[in-house]
C-alpha cells in the first residue's frame, strides 16, 4: 500500500498543529455560545453576558480537544457542506467522543452533571456540522 502524503505535506501538518489549537473561529464560538445559553439553565448568579463567556470558554476547550483528536481533513468538514459524514456516523462519533472529551475538559464552575450536558451539547452542534449538507453556520 502506498500513500500520497509527501514529506512536505507531513511537515506542514506538524507545523499547523504547533500553530493552531482549534478549528472554530471566534465568530463561530460566539454564535454557538449564544445558541447554547438559550438551551440551558446556568446558576442565576450569572448575568447573560457572563453566561455567554462561560459557554464560549467551554466551547474553546472542546474545540481544542477535538482539534487534537480529529484529523484536520475530517474536522474541516464543519466548513464544507458539499462533503461530509452520514447522520448515523455523526451519532456514533458523538457517542464515542462524549466520554473522551468529558475526561479531557473540566468545567469546575458548574456541577458535574451540567458539565457533561454542556459538553455533549457542544459536541452535538459541532459533530452534526460534519454531516454532508451542513456546516457549523447552519
Amino acid at each position: 500500500m502506498t500513500t500520497n502524503l509527501t514529506v512536505a505535506e507531513l511537515t506542514q501538518i506538524v507545523e499547523d498543529a504547533k500553530k493552531r489549537t482549534g478549528m472554530l473561529t471566534d465568530a463561530e464560538v460566539l454564535e454557538l455560545a449564544t445558541k447554547i445559553v438559550e438551551k440551558i439553565t446556568l446558576p442565576p448568579i450569572f448575568d447573560e453576558k457572563t453566561k455567554v463567556v462561560i459557554i464560549a470558554k467551554a466551547i474553546k476547550l472542546v474545540d481544542e480537544a477535538l482539534y487534537k483528536y480529529l484529523p484536520n481533513e475530517y474536522y474541516e468538514l464543519i466548513h464544507n457542506a458539499t462533503d461530509g459524514i452520514s447522520e448515523a456516523d455523526a451519532d456514533i462519533m458523538i457517542e464515542r467522543l462524549v466520554p473522551l472529551i468529558c475526561a479531557a475538559v473540566v468545567l469546575p464552575y458548574v456541577p458535574k452533571q451540567l458539565e457533561e450536558f454542556i459538553i455533549k451539547l457542544i459536541l452535538q452542534l459541532i459533530v452534526k456540522a460534519l454531516v454532508k449538507g451542513k456546516t457549523i453556520a447552519s
